[in-house]
């Protein structure tokens, strides 16, 4: 099982709540009271962007828009939609529920442009360990591959990177980021962990999941590695101790 970090987003339902006045020439599929489940989730998007290209401005469909894409993981697109559907009409989203996630959609939107402005590594990956936290692996993914690419011999990035696309299903891809590591570095603890995981509870490679896992214990009694805090620490060597030796 790969390690998911914390889940904070919890605010993403209320985005479906809002309550304003409506405009008589908002579309009919971005009103507050149209539900997005009437319509295919396939077909939400185009129609959402299709009634957006006669109306850019039309700020309750771009909450609509902005719904969806939280809806579905993209957690991204979603708040750079928050962003500037408060930049037009600030009082319509501090009037509803969609406050409660407005100064988060600023905070990391404003981080994800000044990133992008400044080709700056340390803003992608604060980002990355954001949305990473908050269990949004696509966004972490897609925020690690661009510090990566600004700076790639970054160890600890590409861990996460593999890590987040474990926790997207994508498990061959994955293992094969934590092998390049270790064959550059064999003794880093959490790829050999990491790895020794994805191979045995994922890809069905017992007895080469157990070897690295074996590096994994070498490594962590003989060469000390450094955890983020004690609980990590102890959550691990339990965790590593169950998989080697559970019966």
């Amino acid at each position: 099982m790969i390690y998911r970090g914390n889940f904070l987003f919890g605010t993403v339902a209320l985005i479906f709540s809002l309550n304003s006045n409506l405009s008589a020439t908002t579309p009919q599929i971005c009103k507050e009271n149209y539900s997005l489940k009437k319509l295919e989730d396939k077909d939400v998007e185009n129609s959402l962007k299709s009634a957006l290209s006669n109306n850019p401005d039309d700020v309750k469909c771009i909450v609509k828009l902005a719904a969806y894409y939280l809806k579905n993981s993209r957690a991204s697109e979603g708040f750079h939609l928050i962003s500037k559907a408060y930049k037009i009409d600030p009082d319509y989203l501090k009037s509803n529920n969609l406050s409660k996630v407005l100064d988060l959609a600023l905070r990391l939107t404003r981080l994800h442009d000044l990133a992008q402005k400044n080709k700056d590594k340390a803003l992608f990956n604060e980002l990355g360990n954001t949305y990473y936290e908050m269990g949004i692996f696509n966004d972490s993914l897609e925020a690690f591959k661009q510090s990566l690419s600004i700076e790639p011999n970054q160890t600890k990035i590409k861990i996460l990177e593999a890590l987040s696309l474990g926790n997207l299903g994508k498990m061959k891809e994955a293992a094969k980021i934590l092998k390049e590591i270790l064959d550059k570095e064999p003794y880093n603890f959490y790829a050999n962990y990491y790895y020794g995981k994805i191979l045995k509870n994922e890809l069905d490679k017992e007895e080469d999941g157990q070897a690295y896992l074996m590096a994994a214990e070498y490594v962590l009694k003989y060469r000390h590695p450094k955890f983020k805090t004690n609980e990590e620490k102890e959550f691990i060597k339990n965790d590593l101790a169950n998989e080697l030796y559970e019966k």
